[in-house]
């Protein structure tokens, strides 16, 4: 008996359903996903909205006002949220690959 086949075992005497443990690309995603909010709120929080009205004051349109005011603000919080979600990612495909020969299918590999 497999361990795979022991915890499916175990699920149905708990009457978990044998669902609940299929991962595919879109938990994987979610998980990742929750990631990037801390530093983004961060830098949106911190944010002075009194530059946003200074840009308006300059006659600055709204992509304008998007591209060369708030962007270069949260830049730094976009950036550590991408590498929170970066690092994560990577290590879900490298481990499988480097531990497991790549020779089974895993999901690192799948996505």
């Amino acid at each position: 008996m497999s361990a795979a086949d022991s915890l499916v075992r175990s699920c149905t005497t708990c009457h978990v359903p044998e669902d609940n443990f299929t991962l595919t690309p879109d938990h994987v995603a979610r998980v990742f996903a929750a990631d990037p909010q801390d530093p983004l709120f961060a830098a949106i929080d911190r944010f002075d909205m009194k530059l946003l009205e200074a840009g308006y004051d300059l006659y600055a349109g709204r992509w304008q006002v998007l591209r060369r005011v708030i962007m270069p603000i949260i830049k730094p919080g976009l950036i550590a949220g991408s590498i929170l979600v970066f690092v994560p990612s990577l290590g879900a495909y490298v481990t499988p690959r480097v531990l497991g020969g790549g020779k089974q299918m895993m999901i690192g590999n799948f996505i």
